[in-house]
């Protein structure tokens, strides 16, 4: 079977989203939405509960009492976390499994995107356009999804060519994935959000968070605010693939946020000391 069909065939057997799980996901684009509802929404999902509460009384997070309940994980761990551990349970697979393809390493992709995700939030708050701080979170930890299932096509001789592309530090990675599976793993990305029914605001940030650029422009600003979190996550020894540091950073941010370099400088410290103090506390789901 080409690649690409069985790429196409492997997203279609993705099992779709719970009822609640896609609630959830549905209600970081909304501007009112409380922790309450948050909360109502992850104790209804089996699933949902079980990855918070797992996570909450983890070796890493170590409470003086057992945690069981959401609510009580909330008080805990903080409503980032809570949400970070929900939306990371929606994957299908989960987040912390290796990403051999890409020769990413068990845990990776979770921390490269939480950190991105932590980074997107306290980037949006500081854009000179509006763009909401849960929305841009819920983007920086779903911006991969794609890299699992493109990863799970590729044979001996894609891995290998993805590697010496890395080596080169190709310029367009996306079309080196493309060459050898059909699709980017930014598209594959997009196609999961499009299949499981998420905003289409979660479909442009995932679909572009390499290249900001070519995003809608009443979304572009969202895309920006994703792609430097990425970038922030990646510089700072985060990345969870080969391929990473052949992304660069898209220059038209400059026009996107309200920021000096030190001004920058400092949210970036903020946003790496947050990180580190939430998985020192809950560490990987």
């Amino acid at each position: 079977m080409p690649v690409l069909a069985k790429l196409l065939e492997t997203i279609e057997q993705v099992p779709p989203l719970s009822a609640a799980a896609l609630r959830l996901l549905r209600l970081q684009g909304q501007p009112d939405r409380s922790m309450n509802e948050i909360v109502q929404i992850v104790e209804v999902d089996a699933g949902l509960t079980v990855a918070v509460l797992k996570a909450s009384n983890s070796a890493a997070a170590l409470p003086a009492q057992p945690i069981t309940s959401v609510r009580q994980a909330l008080t805990y761990l903080g409503e980032r976390m809570v949400l970070a551990l929900a939306i990371a349970a929606c994957v299908p697979g989960g987040m912390t499994a290796p990403i051999d393809g890409y020769q990413g390493e068990r845990g990776a992709l979770w921390r490269h995107s939480l950190r991105a995700a932590m980074a997107a939030r306290e980037l949006s708050t500081r854009a000179r356009y509006r763009v909401d701080s849960n929305l841009a979170f819920t983007a920086g930890i779903l911006h991969d999804i794609g890299k699992p299932v493109l990863s799970t096509v590729l044979g001996a001789e894609g891995r290998q060519a993805l590697a010496e592309a890395a080596l080169r530090r190709e310029a367009d990675f996306g079309a080196v994935e493309r060459a050898l599976a059909g699709m980017s793993h930014p598209e594959v990305g997009e196609a999961l959000a499009r299949r499981w029914g998420l905003p289409a605001a979660l479909q442009v940030a995932i679909r572009h968070h390499h290249e900001p650029a070519q995003s809608p422009e009443d979304l572009r600003a969202l895309s920006y605010v994703v792609h430097v979190g990425v970038m922030h996550s990646v510089l700072t020894g985060h990345a969870c693939g080969v391929d990473d540091l052949c992304y660069r950073l898209d220059t038209g941010m400059l026009s996107v946020f309200d920021l000096s370099v030190v001004d920058f400088g400092a949210l970036m410290e903020r946003v790496d000391r947050t990180t580190a103090e939430a998985q020192s506390r809950v560490g990987e789901p």
